[in-house]
């Protein structure tokens, strides 16, 4: 754990060769030394270490592995806060189990190596992330499991009237990129993101409408969130991208109306969410990653004076199961498969109160979801070679159902719903190349099963793409069926 490299105080071999010069003349010949010494090799780098943890547990108090080492021994945790950029973190065959404080805050560039993805686990225990990376990190040989991230509920809103506050979203449950994150044969699996409820609004009082039900909170990149990512031979799986519920609509008083539900949360990239940054993957699998929807919250009561139902909020639609990106995606012999975003259910309208004449709420219009495998929105840019995308689902949209008929009242109407919209791909103000890539076997409504291409974006073949539908490229090239 030491390092042991020799260090070269340069100012004082150089000040010695005259004392009797002037300060400038002996700054220059400090420089002029300075600058010999290092062409002449004399001031060696500092040599890089390697940390092996010789623990699988996460014990309190082995915050270092530099000797002397704690009694409990050197943990990963210990080994990553004491590695400095450049140094290596050698992992054997094992499971390391994290626990509290959490997540492992890699801070400065450095490489972790494990046994393999099949012989080497790092595992959370506890409910955060795995890890958040803030500079760079090159990983490989391991497998990333068990993050699980909440958002923190909406505040209630205040009486009398007062709006729910929005739900905490959350993205990065097994890996949170915050800089250059390298992978090689590396799994991220199994890792959950959660967005937070949103808040129910406050009741009325007098004549009053009762407050809005606060918006479900977003939940993003289960697996991975941020970048720039560069992938080779991962393998992204199994994660799930959860976002909130709307909070209900508080209920109204006198003549007042109850107040509208609270929009459902959005999830997205449930396999990998990078935004603006860009993601390189070659040879890698992302499968069986769901991207769900938070349902919208429910209307409030109308008065006992004759006030309406409150509407049930919208459903919002969850986009690209497996990668969602508003950046560079750049994809060469990978499998996307799998993969759902679920359309988002509206939320159930309020009742009158038993007043003849007073009217149940509209339920909530539930939207589909949109890019089963990958959805590439507002700038983003695909470049797929010799990809395989197939059998990735989106679904509808749920509707609310309106206010219920009690009395003398009149039952609100249920909201509308569209159907999920390009099973495996979906490319909105983007583009796309494809090259030897198949699109198949996706499943979306009617006329969108594999593509669905709005707001500007296209989609261009360098030829030798198999399409089943004819949804993704509008002029084939040489090749193409």
């Amino acid at each position: 754990g030491h390092r042991s490299a020799p260090t070269v105080d340069v100012t004082r071999l150089c000040e010695n060769f005259d004392p009797m010069r002037g300060a400038i003349s002996r700054c220059f010949a400090i420089l002029g030394c300075a600058v010999g010494l290092s062409l002449l090799g004399a001031a060696p780098a500092v040599a890089a270490t390697t940390f092996t943890p010789n623990t699988f547990g996460d014990p309190a108090g082995a915050t270092h592995c530099t000797p002397p080492l704690p009694a409990e021994g050197c943990s990963l945790r210990g080994a990553i806060a004491d590695a400095q950029t450049g140094d290596t973190v050698q992992l054997t065959a094992g499971t390391y189990r994290l626990g509290a404080p959490g997540r492992l805050e890699v801070l400065k560039k450095i490489t972790i190596v494990g046994a393999g993805p099949a012989q080497t686990t790092i595992e959370q225990t506890v409910a955060d992330r795995v890890m958040r990376v803030e500079d760079g990190l090159k990983m490989s040989g391991v497998t990333i499991t068990g993050g699980e991230l909440f958002g923190q509920p909406g505040s209630v809103g205040s009486v009398p009237s007062g709006d729910g506050g929005d739900g905490g979203g959350v993205d990065g449950a097994g890996i949170e990129a915050g800089g250059l994150v390298t992978l090689t044969d590396v799994v991220v699996t199994g890792n959950r993101a959660v967005g937070g409820q949103g808040g129910a609004g406050g009741g009325a009082s007098g004549n009053g409408t009762g407050g809005k039900g606060g918006r479900g909170g977003f939940a993003d990149g289960a697996g991975i969130s941020g970048g720039p990512l560069v992938l080779t031979r991962v393998a992204v799986t199994g994660n799930v991208a959860q976002s909130g519920a709307g909070g209900a609509g508080g209920f109204g008083t006198g003549a007042g109306n109850g107040g509208v539900g609270g929009i459902g949360g959005a999830g997205g990239g449930a396999g990998i969410s990078v935004g603006q940054r860009s993601v390189t993957a070659i040879d890698t699998l992302i499968a069986d990653n769901i991207a769900a929807t938070g349902p919208a919250g429910t209307g409030g009561l109308g008065g006992a004076g004759g006030g309406d139902g409150g509407a049930g909020g919208q459903g919002e639609a969850s986009d690209g199961g497996g990668i969602f990106s508003n950046g560079p995606v750049n994809l060469t012999n990978v499998t996307l498969t799998g993969n759902v975003a679920e359309g988002g259910p509206g939320g159930t309208a309020g009742a009158p109160f038993n007043t003849p004449g007073s009217k149940g709420g509209a339920g909530g219009n539930g939207y589909g979801g949109s890019g089963g495998a990958i959805a590439l929105f507002n700038g983003a840019s695909g470049k797929f070679a010799s990809v395989t995308i197939a059998g990735n689902t989106t679904t509808a949209g749920s509707a609310g159902v309106g206010g219920k008929f009690i009395g003398g009242e009149i039952s609100g109407a249920s909201g509308s719903v569209t159907g999920g919209e390009g099973g495996n791909i979906r490319v909105y103000n983007s583009t796309l190349t494809l090259r030897d890539t198949i699109v198949a076997a996706g499943t979306a409504k009617a006329g969108a099963e594999d593509c669905v291409i709005g707001g500007g974006g296209k989609v261009t073949s360098t030829g030798h793409n198999l399409e089943e539908h004819h949804q993704c490229i509008a002029t084939p090239a040489a090749g193409d069926l």
